[in-house]
């Protein structure tokens, strides 16, 4: 679920860049592909957590975002 979240606002960064009425601010994008990098990290490390409490499975060949701007 986390992971459909992470990716769906990925997609809204990217749509907006690419769109000349996208609505996002150079900071929020910044701040959107850092929270992505952290969550991914977290995941890569075995420490992220899901809602019951228990440890996700750890994450393999998971790419790190860039800015595109």
């Amino acid at each position: 679920m986390l992971f459909f979240i992470i990716f769906s606002i990925t997609i809204a960064v990217v749509a907006g860049f690419e769109c000349p009425g996208g609505r996002l601010t150079p900071q929020q994008r910044k701040d959107i592909v850092r929270q992505n990098n952290k969550f991914r990290s977290l995941l890569i490390h075995g420490k992220l957590k899901n809602r019951n409490g228990t440890y996700m499975p750890r994450g393999k060949n998971m790419l790190l975002l860039v800015k595109i701007y």
